[in-house]
């Protein structure tokens, strides 16, 4: 036998029980997150990939990369720690030129196997177990996240579930239609520093600055002490886009004009009130006849439906 050989057979009677004892000690650790996962009732699935292969195949018949993740999430019927061996796939790839680094781009899952984490090979196991801190992490960041979404929906749900009974019961409200209002429904500039809330008692716009606080000092935090007394106006796509719709428009014959004021509406980047510094008396008459004619009867029907009587 030579030298080679003999050392390495003794490295083997070296190494071999401590591999053993690491094995059982990893599984022994699997087991018990999987087991205080299970006491919790957490059912919050997380993945944390440890590697991926090489990528392989060409530009006539496309790439293809093998990654493997350690998984919490459904298996068998129940949540397991568990391996997943997944096959991406596509038809282009992407190098970065800093490190010679590539990945795919675009791409799709060809084939995914999942699997209990004891019945991976043990160099998999090993390999997948020094993520399971990271793993448990996320898991409960994950979890903490969805509670917090959770309870915001189910705040709003019962903001809107209480606004309901009070609108069989209590009158509506009625809103006046001023110009602020009407701009805040046809311009709505991103921005716009102002968020606009209705006090659902008194019919009240409220409009708060970008730190929190009103002209006349009402702050962000009456808000949250009494969230279901105000409701917050969110606008839908066709208000954001109202005033660029319009002079995108043929909203006037004078081809000289449109141009003109086209070209001062995109020097501003859409900013209304940048706009009407710089912008034809002509511009600016038409919008406001197009608010008066289009957007007002839009404000009234949104402030009915949702439980507001509007003044005109």
């Amino acid at each position: 036998m030579s030298e080679t050989t003999t050392n390495a057979v003794a490295l083997l009677r070296n190494i071999t029980p401590q591999l053993n004892n690491i094995t059982d000690r990893a599984t022994e650790a699997i087991k018990e997150a999987e087991h205080f996962l299970t006491d919790c009732g957490v059912g919050v699935p997380a993945q944390i990939q440890f590697s991926e292969d090489a990528i392989r195949g060409d530009p006539e018949v496309g790439y293809e990369i093998a990654t493997h993740s350690l998984t919490y999430s459904r298996i068998g019927g129940s949540y397991r720690i568990g391996i997943i061996d997944e096959v991406l796939t596509s038809n282009t790839i992407e190098r970065n030129e800093h490190d010679d680094y590539c990945q795919l781009r675009g791409a799709v899952t060809k084939h995914c196997d999942v699997k209990p984490w004891d019945q991976a090979s043990r160099e998999v196991r090993l390999e997948a177990v020094t993520l399971l801190p990271d793993l448990l992490q996320a898991i409960a960041k994950k979890a903490e996240r969805i509670s917090k979404n959770a309870e915001i929906a189910v705040k709003s749900a019962t903001s809107i579930l209480a606004a309901i009974r009070d609108n069989n019961t209590k009158p509506k409200p009625e809103v006046i239609i001023d110009n602020q209002l009407l701009c805040h429904f046809s311009i709505c500039d991103l921005s716009s520093p102002c968020t606009a809330y209705i006090d659902q008692e008194s019919g009240e716009v409220i409009w708060l600055k970008g730190d929190g606080v009103d002209v006349d000092g009402f702050a962000q935090d009456i808000l949250e002490l009494n969230p279901e007394r105000y409701y917050k106006i969110f606008l839908d796509e066709e208000s954001l886009l109202c005033a660029r719709n319009f002079f995108e428009s043929q909203w006037t014959s004078d081809e000289d004009l449109w141009n003109e004021t086209g070209d001062i509406f995109a020097r501003n980047n859409g900013i209304f009130m940048n706009f009407v510094k710089d912008a034809p008396q002509a511009a600016i008459d038409a919008f406001r006849a197009h608010q008066e004619d289009v957007v007002k009867p839009r404000v009234a029907d949104w402030l009915e439906a949702h439980g507001f009587q509007p003044v005109l």
